[in-house]
């Protein structure tokens, strides 16, 4: 008597562990490379993370204290106790604001304190805090995430595809493993975004629980956005999706939409509360040290419009325009009968601060000054009311600036890459594709992820704000894909006619 041989079963789930096992691998293999050969494409156009950030970290890691700071700590030890002896011996070197160019208690965005936590828990070492663990969990975890849930949804090729050259982009490694930054935020999370909402974009519509995910996004963005306000701009993209998702009742996108706005709202007056009451106790608490109050007001986040100012010197030079802090600070206080009949009266000798101070130490901020912040947004409305083709035209010299400054596609490992040049003219005519062959899903992939070239039409074009975009790499991605699954049910429609 003959026996049948014994057939072995893979779990359906063993080759896309086997393939995060490959991811993981993979990206690991860009931490022993030098950072030269791709520093090209690293991000010039802004700081980041401000350079006395360090100095506010430790003690906001040991005692909860924002901001508190001390030119000191990296000579301190890395125990709660080494901070406490510092007060308690030189509470007079503490400081509230150190007045350099880059001031992290005054430029906003105090969320980048939490980002250092992660080396923290792996190197114990608070007074030497590094970005790069968390960035790299982060990349990696979004990587991941885009994985397993296209393959969850039936597109394993387009999730292999999407992590292959995302995974490859080479602004997104040199952010990720050379710099200790965050610009390889906005990336990340929206990849994030995107693995967590791939199954309303596929069409499947929305369940009763899914304004629990709406509400989830909110908060989240919320939080992403007290780090860095770019990182949130896929809360456009979630707030359209909400808003159109097929295969839903009209109520029910209604209450996503509703769920996320309001969630995100409440989050975000929350952090708001929260960074104001931080100020109040430093205050008290560098008071009582005899240390260095300071009394400037404090914005949570950039301010917009003299980001909208400067971003206009790179196709409105010819208006005067230029993409200097200082070449807007001096314009706002000096006469000029054609742009500036009202001058601020302040004093400008330099640098990023007016002459003037709060109180004989701490110098006042141009971007403190309520009039400020009119006057600047008041130039910028002003040029585009009165010059409406000249602002198209620079609208437009965006546009192809971040189709043809686009991060080329590519696969790298390593030291090696294979690179396409000029990718990014693949974005419109692959979408154009999808769109005339009615391929929904595709077409709502890029569109998805194009917030992510929000920055550079809206506000600024250069030193590196157009590497953000990889509408071309989701692009491609999902052409590749395409044409393979044709491919795949010809092979099979010959296969059954022969």
């Amino acid at each position: 008597m003959t026996h049948a041989p014994r057939t072995t079963r893979v779990p359906r789930w063993a080759l896309p562990l086997a393939l995060s096992a490959l991811v993981v691998g993979w990206q690991l293999s860009f931490l022993s490379v030098p950072v030269q050969p791709r520093v090209r494409w690293a991000m010039s156009a802004s700081m980041g993370l401000c350079a006395d950030a360090p100095h506010f970290f430790y003690f906001y890691h040991h005692l909860g204290q924002f901001p508190v700071g001390a030119l000191e700590t990296p000579q301190l030890g890395p125990g709660r106790a080494d901070a406490l002896a510092f007060v308690a011996k030189h509470g007079d070197r503490l400081r509230m604001d150190f007045g350099g160019p880059t001031n992290t208690p005054r430029f906003g965005d105090y969320g980048k304190l939490w980002l250092f936590e992660p080396d923290v828990w792996l190197r114990h070492d608070p007074a030497h805090p590094s970005l790069l663990p968390f960035n790299m969990l982060l990349f990696v975890a979004a990587l991941l995430a885009v994985l397993w849930a296209f393959w969850l949804e039936g597109h394993a090729l387009l999730g292999v595809l999407l992590v292959l050259f995302v995974g490859s982009d080479p602004f997104q490694l040199v952010e990720t493993y050379g710099r200790g930054n965050v610009f390889s935020l906005p990336v990340s999370v929206t990849l994030l975004a995107l693995a967590g909402h791939v199954r309303l974009l596929a069409g499947r519509g929305a369940g009763r629980g899914a304004w629990v995910l709406a509400a989830v996004s909110g908060v989240a963005l919320a939080c992403v956005r007290e780090v860095r306000a770019e990182a949130g701009l896929v809360g456009l993209s979630l707030l359209a999706l909400y808003a159109l998702v097929p295969n839903t009742p009209w109520r029910r996108r209604a209450l996503l939409v509703a769920a996320f706005l309001v969630t995100g709202a409440l989050a975000g007056r929350g952090w708001q509360a929260y960074w104001d009451g931080r100020f109040a106790e430093a205050r008290r608490f560098v008071a009582a040290a005899g240390g260095q109050v300071c009394d400037a007001p404090h914005g949570t986040h950039h301010a917009f419009w003299h980001a909208a100012y400067c971003g206009l010197g790179d196709f409105g030079g010819d208006r005067g325009f230029e993409w200097s802090d200082q070449g807007a600070f001096r314009w706002a206080t000096t006469y000029d009968p054609a742009t500036n009949p009202h001058p601020l009266a302040m004093h400008y000798s330099g640098g990023f601060y007016f002459d003037e101070t709060y109180d004989g130490v701490n110098h006042v901020a141009p971007t403190d000054v309520p009039a400020y912040n009119a006057l600047v947004r008041g130039r910028v409305t002003g040029e585009i009311a009165r010059h409406p083709l000249w602002y198209a035209r620079i609208l437009g010299q965006r546009v192809l600036a971040v189709l043809g400054d686009a991060v080329p596609a590519g696969i790298a490992a390593g030291r090696w890459t294979l690179a396409l040049p000029g990718a990014g003219w693949l974005a419109p005519l692959l979408f154009a594709a999808f769109v005339w062959r009615r391929r929904r899903f595709e077409a709502a992939l890029v569109a998805f992820v194009l917030p992510l070239s929000l920055l550079p039409v809206m506000i600024y074009s250069g030193r590196g704000m157009t590497f953000y975009g990889i509408a071309h790499l989701v692009a491609l991605a999902a052409g590749i894909a395409w044409w393979a699954g044709a491919r795949g049910g010809a092979s099979r429609e010959r296969t059954s006619d022969g």
